[in-house]
C-alpha cells in the first residue's frame, strides 16, 4: 500500500500495481518510460485519486477497483489504454493511444471535455461505458466508437461527438441531441440502440422508451446510414412523422420484436427488420426510393405508399402484403411462408425483375404487370390482375412469363391474368 497526503508520482521503465495506491483527492501521475513498446503499466489492485495523469510507451491497463474523479490526460504511445472506475468520472484532457484502442468504463456519469475540445485518439477503436454520458466540450475520436450510457441519458450539452469517418454506436435510455452534427460519423454509419428493456419510439411525437424525435434526427450526420434499434423483445414504433434529413439518406429500423408505423416515413432508402416479430403500418405513408425488410410474423404495409423499388423482403412465418400508389419495381427477391400480395393504386404498374415466392402470390396492378426477370412461384396459387385505372379505357392486361413453374402448381391449376 502506498498512501500520500499530497500529489503522488511514480516513474519506472514499467509499472505493475497489484496493491493499493491512494493519493486521496490529489493528483496521481504514472509514467512508464522504457523503450517502446516495453514501457507498460498494469494495475489489478486499487487506485484512489482526485486526478489521474501519465504516460507509457506501451499498453496501460488500469483495470482494478479504482476511484478516480478526473482523468486529465494520458498518452500510451501506440499501446492500448484501459481504465475502470467507480463513480463519476470526468475526462478533461486528451487520451492518446496512437494505433491502439481506448476503453473507459465507469459506474457513474461520464463527463467528456474540460476547457477545450477533447481528443480520444486511438485508431484501434474507442469504447466508453458509464451510467450516463454528458459532453462538456466537442469530442473527437479516430476509430470505430461505441458509447453505452447504461440506464441513464446521453446528453450532448450543446456539443458534438465526431468519429472522423468511423462507425459510431450509441446505447442509451434517454437522448438529448441539440446541435447540428451532434452525432457525426462522417462517411460512416451510426447506430442508436435503446438500452436493454426499453422500446424505441421515433418521429415528431416520439415519447415512449428511448424517444428519438424528428428534430433530433436532424442533428445526426451518418453518410453510410442511420440505424435505430431495440433489443430483446422490445418494439420499435414510428410515432408522428419522420421527414427527410440532410445528414443521412438511409434509415434502418431494427427491432427486437415488432415494428409499428403510426406516421409518415420519408427517406431515400428504408430497411424494416423485425426478425423476431411483425411489421404493421397502422397509419401514414412510406415515401422512399428503396424499401427492404424482414420479419418472422406478418408484414402489412398497405397504406398509400410511394415506393419506387421493393428490394429483398423475407417473411419467415406469415404473409407479406404491400401497397404502392405508383408504379412498383420489384428489384429484390420477395418470399413469405404464407401469401405475397402486391397491389398498386392510381395508375401504377407492377414491374417484376426478381423472384417472388409464397404459398400464394397475388399481384394486383392498377396498370400493367410486366416481368423482365425472376421466377414467380406460388405453391398453392398465383393470381394476376392487371386492370385499367379510373379514367382510362380498359385494356387487355399485359403480362409475360407470369405462370408459376409446373412443379410449383397443383395439377390442373394455372396462373392466368384476371
Amino acid at each position: 500500500m502506498v498512501t500520500s497526503g499530497g500529489d503522488l508520482a511514480l516513474t519506472a521503465p514499467s509499472l505493475s500495481i497489484p496493491g493499493t495506491l491512494n493519493a486521496g483527492a490529489n493528483t496521481l501521475t504514472l509514467i512508464a518510460n522504457a523503450t517502446a513498446p516495453n514501457g507498460t503499466i498494469s494495475e489489478s489492485g486499487s487506485i484512489t485519486a482526485g486526478t489521474l495523469t501519465g504516460s507509457s510507451t506501451g499498453a496501460a491497463a488500469l483495470t482494478g477497483t479504482n476511484t478516480i474523479g478526473t482523468l486529465s490526460a494520458f498518452n500510451s504511445g501506440n499501446g492500448n489504454f484501459a481504465l475502470t472506475d467507480t463513480g463519476a468520472l470526468a475526462v478533461t484532457g486528451n487520451v492518446l493511444a496512437g494505433t491502439g484502442s481506448i476503453n473507459v468504463n465507469t459506474t457513474g456519469v461520464l463527463t467528456l471535455g474540460g476547457g477545450a475540445g477533447l481528443n480520444l485518439t486511438g485508431s484501434g477503436g474507442t469504447t466508453l461505458a458509464a451510467n450516463g454520458v454528458t459532453l462538456a466540450q466537442n469530442v473527437t475520436t479516430n476509430g470505430v466508437t461505441s458509447i453505452n450510457a447504461g440506464t441513464a441519458a446521453y446528453t450532448d450539452g450543446g456539443h458534438t461527438f465526431s468519429t472522423t469517418d468511423n462507425a459510431l454506436s450509441l446505447t442509451a435510455t434517454t437522448l438529448s441531441l441539440t446541435v447540428a452534427n451532434s452525432l457525426d460519423s462522417g462517411t460512416a454509419a451510426t447506430t442508436i440502440t435503446a438500452a436493454a428493456g426499453e422500446g424505441l419510439s421515433v418521429g415528431s411525437t416520439a415519447a415512449t422508451g428511448l424517444a428519438v424525435t424528428d428534430t433530433e434526427l436532424d442533428h445526426v450526420h451518418a453518410g453510410a446510414g442511420l440505424t435505430l434499434a431495440s433489443q430483446g423483445a422490445q418494439n420499435i414504433s414510428v410515432d408522428g412523422n419522420v421527414t427527410a434529413h440532410l445528414g443521412f439518406n438511409s434509415l434502418a429500423l431494427r427491432s427486437g420484436h415488432d415494428i409499428g408505423l403510426n406516421g409518415n416515413v420519408t427517406v431515400t432508402t428504408l430497411a424494416l427488420n423485425a426478425p423476431g416479430g411483425t411489421i404493421t403500418q397502422n397509419t401514414g405513408i412510406i415515401t422512399a426510393t428503396n424499401l427492404t425488410g424482414t420479419s418472422s410474423g406478418n408484414t402489412s404495409l398497405i397504406g398509400a405508399n410511394l415506393v419506387g423499388n421493393l428490394g429483398a423482403f423475407a417473411v419467415t412465418a406469415g404473409d407479406l402484403a404491400f401497397t404502392d400508389n405508383q408504379t412498383l419495381h420489384v428489384t429484390g427477391s420477395l418470399s413469405a411462408s404464407g401469401g405475397v400480395t402486391l397491389t398498386t393504386t392510381g395508375t401504377g404498374d407492377i414491374d417484376v425483375a426478381a423472384g417472388i415466392a409464397g404459398a400464394t402470390v397475388t399481384l394486383g396492378a392498377a396498370g400493367a404487370i410486366n416481368q423482365t426477370a425472376g421466377t414467380i412461384t406460388g405453391t398453392t396459387s398465383v393470381a394476376l390482375n392487371a386492370g385499367a385505372a379510373p379514367g382510362r379505357s380498359p385494356a387487355p392486361p399485359r403480362w409475360r412469363s407470369m405462370r408459376a413453374p409446373r412443379s410449383a402448381r397443383p395439377a390442373g391449376r394455372s396462373a392466368q391474368p384476371r
